[in-house]
């Protein structure tokens, strides 16, 4: 009877070894290449009990969508290139300032003296002019002289002043003067008389320029003045008595001004001289 009891109590503590075995088997990993058993939405993401032992350490479920997303930044299109200033453009043309002109007045050019043909001796005639002189730098002028020896006339080719830049043969200083000087004797057994002297030609001065033309005789100035935007022609008259046997000088003065720095154009000339005694 005692020998049944303990092969039983020896049947039941096998049995009990034989179960625990068997459980022990039941939650030891699985073959490798079986696919890990899906997380159940009724168990949680970090819970061990549905997690396939690997032989490694766990993974984050993260890591993947990390990596993506860094070879993301790291092969994405690249960025655009900031924008290039533009080229500066190139300044328009500006007109050139005008040249100025030098402070120093022009030389006056070697002067030459013309006469005129002597008239014959006659003491009867009535007052005349005698041989009549001319001084200038036009070596071309030319004096004509009527044939009653009471009226004359000199033609001048080169007394002329230009100046600026936009003149041909235009002087580049500021100021230009030219001068010439008769000489013209009175004679004859007359009386007194009057004696007309007549400067005509032709002026233009452009702006920034100006002219003046004086005549002087006897005592008298006469003035003419041309200002900026002047173009005509001109007669400058200077008339004096006059007695037979004296001698009388009479002058003429051109003078062109140019403003410094405003390039102004001018071109003023004398064409000829008219000299008559009455």
């Amino acid at each position: 009877m005692r020998s049944r009891t303990v092969l039983f109590i020896v049947l039941v503590v096998v049995t009990a070894f034989a179960a625990a075995y068997l459980g022990v088997s039941a939650g030891a990993p699985k073959a490798a290449g079986k696919p890990p058993t899906a997380t159940t939405a009724s168990s949680p993401a970090g819970s061990t009990d549905n997690r396939t032992p690997g032989p490694g350490p766990a993974r984050s479920p993260t890591a993947p969508s990390q990596q993506t997303g860094q070879t993301e930044q790291k092969m994405g299109s690249p960025k655009a290139a900031p924008p290039q200033a533009a080229p500066p453009q190139a300044a328009p043309p500006q007109a050139a300032p005008p040249q100025a002109c030098s402070s120093t007045a022009a030389a006056q050019p070697p002067a030459v003296t013309i006469l005129s043909d002597p008239p014959p001796p006659s003491p009867t005639d009535p007052m005349h002019f005698g041989q009549v002189s001319t001084t200038s730098f036009d070596d071309s002028a030319r004096i004509s002289m009527a044939g009653d020896y009471q009226t004359l006339t000199t033609n001048f080719s080169k007394f002329e002043i230009a100046t600026g830049r936009g003149v041909e043969n235009g002087s580049g200083e500021c100021d230009v003067t030219r001068s010439l000087s008769m000489t013209l004797p009175v004679t004859g057994p007359g009386q007194g008389g009057k004696l007309g002297f007549y400067v005509g030609g032709y002026a233009w001065t452009g702006q920034g320029a100006s002219a003046q033309l004086t005549l002087r005789g006897n005592g008298q100035v006469k003035v003419q003045r041309f200002p900026a935007g002047f173009d005509d022609s001109y007669v400058l008259a200077l008339e004096f008595p006059v007695t037979p046997g004296a001698t009388y000088t009479l002058s003429v003065e051109l003078d062109v001004h140019q403003n410094p720095g405003t390039g102004g154009d001018a071109d003023v000339d004398m064409l000829s001289i008219d000299s008559q005694l009455t």
